[in-house]
C-alpha cells in the first residue's frame, strides 16, 4: 500500500526502522530511505539557485530545468547508494558509525538483499545518465568542462542533453 506520510517523513528525516515496518513499505518509500532523500535538498537549491541566475538572465527554460534537477537529484540519490555500498564492503558503516545511530543502512540492517539493492542502484543510475557531466572522472573539481565533448555527445543524439559543469554565469546556465 502506497504511504504517502513515509514519503514526507523520509524527504525530511532518515527514519529509523524495524525489519517489520521496512516489509510494510512501497517501493518508493523504500527508494527514498535508501538513497537518503533527506540530503537530496542540498542539490535541489543549487540547481534552484541556477534556475534564478538563468531567469534573472531571461534565459530560463522550464523543460531544461526541470530535467536538469531531476537528473542532478537522481545523480546525487546514486552517489549516496554507491557510498552505502562502499561503506559496508570495507566495513566502514557498522553498528557504532554515527550515521547507523539515527537511520537506517539499509545494507548493514539486511533491509535489502543485494540483488535489491542493485535493482534500486540500476534504476537510480539509469535516470542520472540521461544529465552529461562535463568532466572527467580523471578531473574530479579541477579544471574546466568540456563544453566540446558536451556538444559531440549532443550532435549524436536526438533527445535533448543537459550538461551541467562549470554553470557559473546565467549565460552559461
Amino acid at each position: 500500500m502506497i504511504d504517502v506520510k513515509m514519503w514526507g517523513r523520509a524527504l525530511d528525516q532518515m527514519p529509523k526502522l524495524s525489519h517489520s515496518e521496512w516489509q510494510t513499505l512501497d517501493p518508493v518509500a523504500k527508494w527514498l530511505i535508501a538513497c537518503r532523500a533527506s540530503v537530496l535538498f542540498m542539490t535541489f537549491t543549487a540547481a534552484a539557485l541556477g534556475g534564478l541566475m538563468a531567469w534573472r538572465a531571461g534565459v530560463f527554460q522550464w523543460h531544461l530545468w526541470l530535467a536538469t534537477v531531476l537528473g542532478l537529484m537522481f545523480a546525487h540519490a546514486t552517489n549516496n547508494l554507491l557510498n552505502d555500498y562502499t561503506d559496508s564492503r570495507r566495513g566502514i558503516d557498522k553498528d557504532n558509525y554515527y550515521r547507523n545511530q539515527y537511520g537506517v543502512h539499509v545494507l548493514e540492517d539486511g533491509l535489502m538483499s543485494q540483488r535489491q539493492f542493485w535493482r534500486y542502484l540500476g534504476v537510480t543510475a539509469g535516470i542520472a545518465l540521461l544529465t552529461v557531466h562535463g568532466r572527467t572522472r580523471e578531473q574530479g573539481f579541477k579544471g574546466l568542462a568540456e563544453y566540446d565533448t558536451i556538444a559531440a555527445v549532443k550532435a549524436a543524439l536526438s533527445i535533448p542533453v543537459v550538461a551541467n559543469g562549470d554553470i557559473d554565469s546565467p549565460q552559461k546556465a
